[in-house]
């Protein structure tokens, strides 16, 4: 699991390295290089992006970009033809804008955050162009081959964003699960009668539950 995370980061541009810290609001020196920033992100891998920032906006579509721009009182809806690119720089800006502001601008930003619907977190990524999604990926320094496929565009998308947004979680929420569902099936099939032995292996499925549970809360937060 550590070892995949740490092929994906390999990867990124230095610039995505500094976000995914931000995201986190874990502070970077400036003229940090490119090793330090990788050990920084190593060691907040299993953190999750917490609260609302800029980087909230990172995999909304065009659409819900349009929509939350129109509710900060920006006609962006009439834009929607333009760059998903210049849509995504608009939102933020306007939320750094508004944070920093304070009031009640940032309050009715974050109510807008807190009602938008699940579509507008949706990082399936079913809805977007080639383009667009070639131009996420080059947000983190990745290069995509010509002849992409779409499907193929979306998984690398996707990976990387479950990487960005949630660290290491996701894949120990899903691991854990998988422990869980395999130490029941296992105890469900042999029907071992030695009742410490039960007892015993029970006990460390419902802890591999119990694990699994937290990871996925903190994901859901």
């Amino acid at each position: 699991m550590d070892d995949m995370f740490n092929a994906a980061i390999e990867k990124w541009s230095d610039t995505r390295l500094k976000a995914f810290l931000d995201a986190r609001g874990v502070p970077v020196p400036q003229g940090s290089k490119r090793n330090e920033l990788l050990a920084k992100v190593r060691l907040h891998r299993h953190k999750a992006s917490t609260g609302y920032s800029a980087w909230t906006f990172d995999t909304w579509t065009k659409e819900n970009l349009g929509k939350y721009l129109s509710s900060q009182h920006q006609k962006a809806m009439e834009k929607l033809s333009s760059n998903r690119d210049e849509l995504l720089k608009q939102a933020q800006d306007a939320y750094a804008s508004a944070s920093k502001t304070g009031g009640s601008n940032y309050a009715s930003v974050t109510s807008y955050m807190a009602s938008a619907t699940g579509a507008a977190k949706d990082m399936t990524f079913n809805t977007w162009s080639k383009d667009d999604l070639r131009r996420y990926l080059e947000s983190y320094g990745l290069k995509t081959k010509r002849d992409a496929e779409i499907d193929e565009l979306r998984e690398q998308a996707r990976q990387n964003a479950n990487y960005f947004m949630y660290g290491t979680l996701k894949q120990e929420a899903g691991i854990f699960d998988r422990a869980w569902s395999a130490g029941q099936w296992v105890w469900d099939q042999l029907k071992i009668g030695a009742l410490s032995g039960r007892a015993q292996g029970q006990k460390a499925a419902d802890s591999a539950k119990d694990k699994a549970a937290g990871a996925r809360q903190k994901v859901d937060l």
